[in-house]
C-alpha cells in the first residue's frame, strides 16, 4: 500500500514541448528537413516566410501570414514533425484533436508515438488567414523519483533494525 503511494505521488508530471528539439520536415513548397527546438513563441516559418509554425506546450498551430497569391500548397504537400517528445517526462501521443479555420477542404492528420504528418493533398488556404490548430493528447508514464524510493527503503531499514532488538530479548 506504502508503495502505491510513492508512485502516485511520483506521477505528477506535466507534458509540455517546449524545450524539445523535433525535426520538420516535408514537400514541394518545404525547403527540406530542419531540427528547431521549440520555444514559448512562434517556432519557425515556412513556404518562404507565408506560413508560421508554433509548438507550444501540448499543440502545433500553423497560421498563415497574409499577403499572398494563389494557392499555398500543391497536390501531395504534406508537412511532418518527428521525435515530438514530451520534454522532462517519459511518454508518447496517443491522439490528436484538430481544427482548420480559413480552410477550403480538409487536411488529413496522421499521427504515431512521437511524429505528427498534415497532409494537405486536398485543403486549399485563405490567402489572408487560415489556421491549423492540432491539440496533441499524451499519455505520461509514471517514473518513480529517486527520493521516494530512498526513503521507503531507509524506512524499511528502520522497521528491520527495530524488531531484531525484540526478537533478540525474545530468546
Amino acid at each position: 500500500m506504502m508503495l502505491a503511494a510513492v508512485f502516485a505521488l511520483a506521477s505528477n508530471a506535466h507534458a509540455t514541448f517546449i524545450g524539445d528539439q523535433v525535426v520538420l520536415s516535408g514537400a514541394t513548397g518545404f525547403a527540406g528537413s530542419q531540427i528547431i527546438t521549440v520555444v514559448d513563441g512562434v517556432d519557425t516559418t515556412i513556404v518562404d516566410g507565408r506560413i508560421s509554425v508554433d509548438i507550444g506546450a501540448d499543440t502545433i498551430d500553423l497560421f498563415s501570414n497574409g499577403g499572398f497569391v494563389g494557392t499555398l500548397f500543391e497536390p501531395g504537400d504534406f508537412l511532418r514533425f518527428d521525435d515530438l517528445d514530451p520534454f522532462g517526462t517519459a511518454g508518447s501521443i496517443v491522439g490528436v484533436i484538430f481544427n482548420e479555420v480559413g480552410v477550403t477542404g480538409e487536411s488529413l492528420v496522421t499521427f504515431g508515438a512521437d511524429w505528427v504528418n498534415i497532409d494537405f493533398n486536398s485543403s486549399v488556404w485563405s490567402p489572408n488567414f487560415a489556421h491549423l490548430t492540432i491539440q496533441l493528447q499524451t499519455a505520461i508514464v509514471a517514473m518513480p523519483e529517486p527520493a521516494p524510493l530512498a526513503l521507503l527503503g531507509l524506512g524499511l531499514v528502520g522497521i528491520w533494525r527495530a524488531r531484531r532488538p525484540l526478537r533478540a530479548a525474545a530468546r
